[in-house]
């Protein structure tokens, strides 16, 4: 990413990669959380969830390069656990790691 744009990553948002499920109550298990600059885009995308189904979000968070999440990992910004729609990773011109951008409602 330009420096310019690395520049707008002013936040921080912390993940928690899924790791499987379990017999706890909630049945999700979670690896050791990582935390990853971000910029903060609140805005309304209508965006196809894991279903399938049209679902609106009310913001996406945007990380440099792509480093490996999904849409299942638990992702925390601003001290609130957002609900993640789709995770979406852009590779540049040459095949490098651009972004990422997790959309989120």
């Amino acid at each position: 990413m330009e420096p310019e744009l690395l520049e707008l990553l002013t936040d921080t948002c912390t993940v928690h990669p899924f790791s499987g499920n379990s017999a706890m109550p909630g049945g999700e298990s979670y690896g050791t959380p990582a935390s990853h600059d971000c910029m903060n885009e609140p805005v309304s995308r209508r965006l196809s969830n894991r279903d399938g189904d049209d679902v609106w979000s009310t913001g996406s968070l945007w990380l440099n390069g792509t480093p490996g999440i999904t849409a299942r990992d638990k992702v925390v910004f601003g001290g609130v656990e957002l609900k993640v729609i789709t995770v979406e990773h852009r590779d540049d011109e040459v095949g490098s790691p651009y972004y990422t951008r997790i959309n989120y409602g």
